[in-house]
């Protein structure tokens, strides 16, 4: 049986970066709280995903969101942290876009 532990990371490094980009330019998570194992949900300038509730546990845990509990929602923003994170990544595929551009 092949390992694949190498290529999950990969996965779940990439969720990890597309959520923080998506959250940087505006983006909520939240989950409904009355609905018994309601996914989390990713909304960006009106469209809409589910989001892997282990990926949102681990940055939590990385303090990289913040909770906000409502009576029939939490939401998660993005910590200080996580926004200085999400900066450094919005700059440097901002830098690589220019960098492909400029080889063309």
């Amino acid at each position: 049986m092949q390992d694949h532990s190498d290529h999950l990371d990969y996965q779940q490094a990439e969720q990890k970066k597309a959520l923080l980009i998506a959250m940087f330019h505006g983006g909520t998570v939240s989950r409904a709280t009355r609905v018994q194992n309601a996914p989390f949900r990713v909304t960006v300038k009106g469209d809409s995903a589910t989001v892997p509730a282990g990926l949102i546990h681990e940055m939590s845990q990385e303090r990289l969101l913040r909770k906000q509990d409502y009576p029939d929602r939490l939401f998660y923003m993005l910590s200080e942290k996580g926004r200085e994170l999400a900066r450094g990544i919005v700059a440097s595929e901002k830098q690589g876009a220019k960098e492909f551009r400029a080889r063309l």
